[in-house]
């Protein structure tokens, strides 16, 4: 895949439909060459990531019809299909309308069912809203869907003023000094969670004695990303890759946004191998759930179903006594990743594109260190001094955050990210993704 002459990074490319056919999204290469990148359904959306110049077409499933083509221009994140507009009377909009290279004439909403005229009006508002965000805020591209967080994000957010700013939260999730014994014989199977968020916390006697303070330490702020020193004992870090390396089987990674089954296609642009460890794999890992869920000031009981009787936290309030009770837990399980010489994720982003339920929150962390290579890098941050790319070097035990949701509700497209190649020795790394406003 070529570079963009301009800046040599990808950038967002979100597809709007306006049609009630399952169609399929190409791209093609330089000679013609199609390569599928993915389905978009009836009055759907999606995205990937490309350059300037780029060819893309939807077709249809049907019966393989091309309807529209587009090609991708710098400065515009937003490409759709619309069957019932003219060519050119979206001109004003920031969208960049395909073209129909049959000059079919606009089709009439009339044949729309109400439900779907409704869904029809909703992705044209969207596109306007998007117009007037773009042009409020002197370029900033709206990535989101309408309506979908309108007191902005559920989660709270920490604040990064300026680089280096430090919040201190208390948790009573202290360290593991050691694994208790029982935990050895018992290693690999499930642990079902029996406490609830006001219970004393598990095997005390192996543990940090008192409370443990929790630094969080503002590192970049456009993005809104963070460190936490140490987050991780070298006992727990240990204790995870045991559980790892002896029950799961690492796979090659693949790319996409679904947890804990293959996301969407194995690809060049990431070339390591993960697997998805749940938390009742062992009490150390609730343990870690809990002191996470401390850090980012929301219940633990979000990261994990709930019982019938359990009181509704306030945090999730918005979300109704009902949706409470049934939801799926907010957090996808931890993906623990392993690059060995050589290996990467080029750039890219961790939401899904245009979604009203999308990650928002990536709570990393590194489980060993020494590599020569491997950070974790943002080639967009802005900053006043420099236009290199922020990099994260791996410590074991060290925790990242990043928020992809910014607090207005746009997706924050400055959260791309890579995983630089390791150039010697191996690199362990986990990932928990946090949804908002709830997981679909």
């Amino acid at each position: 895949m070529g570079r963009c002459h301009i800046c040599g990074i990808k950038r967002p490319l979100l597809i709007f439909f306006f049609c009630i056919i399952l169609y399929h999204l190409i791209r093609e290469d330089d000679y013609g060459k199609p390569y599928f990148i993915g389905n978009v359904g009836p009055f759907g959306s999606g995205g990937t990531a490309s350059f300037p110049n780029h060819s893309f077409y939807f077709q249809r499933k049907d019966n393989e019809q091309i309807v529209s083509r587009f090609r991708v221009t710098n400065g515009t994140s937003l490409y759709y299909y619309d069957p019932f507009v003219k060519q050119g009377d979206d001109d004003s909009l920031v969208g960049q309308q395909g073209k129909d290279p049959n000059n079919g004439r606009p089709e009439s909403l009339d044949s729309l069912s109400t439900k779907d005229a409704e869904l029809y009006k909703e992705h044209r508002f969207n596109l306007k809203f998007a117009t007037q965000y773009k042009n409020y805020t002197g370029g900033s591209e709206w990535l989101a869907h309408y309506g979908s967080r309108p007191n902005g994000p559920l989660h709270p957010i920490w604040r990064s003023d300026f680089f280096g700013q430090e919040h201190i939260v208390q948790t009573y999730e202290t360290q593991f000094t050691a694994i208790p014994p029982i935990l050895n014989s018992q290693s690999g199977k499930s642990y079902a969670i029996k406490r609830n968020s006001s219970a004393d916390i598990a095997f005390p006697e192996y543990r940090e004695k008192g409370i443990m303070n929790i630094t969080i330490k503002a590192v970049s702020a456009a993005p809104r990303a963070f460190q936490i020193d140490h987050f991780l004992s070298e006992v727990e870090v240990d204790h995870l890759l045991d559980i790892v390396q002896g029950h799961y089987k690492l796979r090659r990674s693949t790319t996409g946004n679904e947890a804990g089954v293959d996301e969407a296609e194995v690809t060049s642009t990431r070339t390591s191998k993960n697997t998805w460890v749940p938390r009742t794999a062992s009490p150390v890992l609730d343990a870690i759930y809990r002191r996470v869920a401390d850090a980012l000031r929301m219940d633990e009981a979000l990261l994990r179903k709930r019982a019938a009787t359990e009181p509704m936290p306030r945090d999730a309030s918005t979300l109704g006594e009902d949706k409470w009770r049934t939801l799926e837990p907010i957090n996808e399980q931890m993906q623990v990743v392993h690059y060995d010489k050589s290996e990467e994720y080029t750039s890219h982003h961790d939401f899904g594109y245009t979604e009203k339920s999308s990650r928002s929150i990536n709570f990393c962390i590194y489980l060993n260190e020494g590599m020569r290579g491997g950070q974790t890098s943002f080639p967009r941050w802005r900053n006043a001094e420099t236009t290199a790319p922020m990099n994260m070097v791996p410590e074991k035990g060290k925790a990242m955050i990043f928020y992809m949701v910014n607090p207005d509700g746009n997706l924050d497209d400055l959260t791309q990210h890579a995983a630089l190649p390791v150039l010697e020795g191996e690199k362990w790394f986990s990932n928990l993704w946090i949804w908002d406003p709830f997981r679909a």
